[in-house]
């Protein structure tokens, strides 16, 4: 497991849209569905990363009124079954993870472009762009 702090202004426990590109893959919205293509899925899939179970990002986030702090989780679902996490290890955390067909977000996703629940698919509207993992 990789866990991040970030020392910045911004939270990345909050707005993890860059690390979920890199990570997960890019989502797109084609006929109304929300999916993520084999071949645009980030590094989790890669043999690589097999051996990472998940990236948290740890945030303490400076409000007008008070400080809380913020956890978001990113359970690699491809990672091997010695390292995998559970999402039930972090009952309070805005947590990422996938059941090999869809990729889902307990207690909701964050803000930005990102949705709730997303299909894995292989991309039908276009040509390949990559070797799809394994």
């Amino acid at each position: 497991m990789i866990v991040v702090s970030a020392q910045r202004n911004f939270s990345l426990a909050v707005d993890p849209d860059l690390s979920l590109l890199g990570l997960v893959g890019m989502s797109h919205q084609i006929d109304g569905m929300i999916v993520y293509p084999r071949d645009e899925l980030g590094c989790f899939s890669l043999p690589a990363w097999r051996h990472i179970g998940a990236v948290v990002f740890l945030d303490h986030v400076r409000g007008a009124a008070r400080f809380r702090y913020v956890c978001t989780a990113l359970l690699n679902p491809w990672a091997d079954s010695s390292v995998r996490c559970e999402r039930e290890w972090y009952p309070r955390a805005r947590v990422l993870w996938g059941d090999g067909e869809r990729l889902h977000w307990q207690a909701g996703p964050p803000h930005g472009p990102v949705y709730e629940s997303a299909k894995i698919v292989t991309a039908w509207w276009r040509e390949p762009r990559r070797t799809a993992p394994a």
